[in-house]
């Protein structure tokens, strides 16, 4: 392991003075056997969150962390806390971990009216686009890792797990063996997120009303009940009007192929707003005859709209 693997592993990357630590490279890094660490909830979520990992990253720029492998560490495989931007997370091996493989988690602090589950603000007080503070992820590259069997302990696991985040794009990783959903976008906050070209299979294992590939909203304008919910309400245009508040770009899921054997591939869930699913890989509830699941050949290759950074 390489001295920065070891500062990366346990302690984190983050400066004191307020600047971005950047240009950091972990490389060729092994964790195993961390430790689990209980956690709190973020916006939007209906589970707590534990904010560490075997790495955790905290404002950061241009930070990489590829060719590592993370064996069965008890807790999240790497975790982007916070300001984080450019950062890219690629070829690496994840086997096992106990919660989550990739976090890529904004503070709350950034969340104009945060809402969870089980105490939603109603109506919003503050009806100002986009985030309120830099506390959060931007620009984050998840690409080309191997993730398999997560979530030993904590179940509302996932590969990749974006909350109160902006522009994350996850693209060919090979997601497998979640208790819950390979991929998972927690809330609305803050779009541009791109997932595209991932085999997703095997997943939503010890769950239901899941999918593969999840999606919840959740955001400010979901505790305003329309006519659905509310008789008295004269129609959806006020939450239409606050849809897109959070939401200020909108989420791209192309050329995936997923297999599950769940209610649905990609579920669009609690309000998800503006997700973009074009160019969906095949998906399929059944098994070849050896038993192991009939992948079907993925759709067409498309253009991405933002190629992914390489790391050296």
């Amino acid at each position: 392991m390489s001295v920065l693997g070891r500062l990366l592993g346990e302690h984190g990357v983050r400066q004191a003075d307020g600047h971005p630590a950047d240009r950091s490279r972990c490389v060729g890094h092994r964790s195993a056997a961390a430790d689990v660490l209980a956690g709190r909830r973020p916006a939007g979520a209906e589970v707590r969150l534990a904010r560490a990992g075997a790495v955790h990253t905290r404002n950061t720029e241009g930070i990489a962390v590829s060719d590592s492998a993370f064996e069965e560490v008890g807790r999240n495989g790497v975790f982007l806390d916070g300001y984080n931007k450019g950062d890219v997370i690629t070829r690496n091996r994840f086997s096992r971990s106990g919660a989550s493989d990739v976090q890529v988690v904004g503070s709350r602090n950034a969340v104009r009216d945060p809402s969870t589950w089980s105490s939603m603000v109603n109506p919003p007080t503050d009806l100002s686009p986009g985030p309120k503070s830099e506390d959060y992820p931007r620009d984050i590259t998840v690409s080309y890792n191997s993730m398999a069997d997560m979530g030993r302990f904590e179940k509302q696991s996932a590969g990749v797990n974006i909350c109160m985040s902006s522009r994350v794009t996850v693209s060919h990783n090979t997601v497998h063996g979640s208790p819950r959903s390979g991929v998972n976008v927690n809330d609305g906050t803050w779009g541009g997120h791109l997932i595209e070209y991932n085999d997703v299979f095997d997943c939503v294992k010890e769950t239901s009303d899941h999918g593969p590939v999840n999606a919840w909203g959740r955001d400010r304008y979901w505790p305003i009940a329309g006519p659905n919910l509310n008789p008295d309400a004269g129609s959806d245009a006020y939450q239409r009007q606050l849809s897109q508040l959070d939401v200020v770009q909108p989420i791209t899921i192309s050329n995936n192929r997923i297999w599950h054997n769940s209610e649905w591939a990609v579920d669009l869930d609690d309000g998800s707003t503006r997700p973009t699913p074009t160019r969906a890989g095949s998906t399929s509830r059944s098994t070849g005859s050896s038993g192991r699941p009939s992948m079907p050949t993925a759709a067409a290759a498309g253009t991405s709209r933002r190629s992914t950074p390489s790391v050296a």
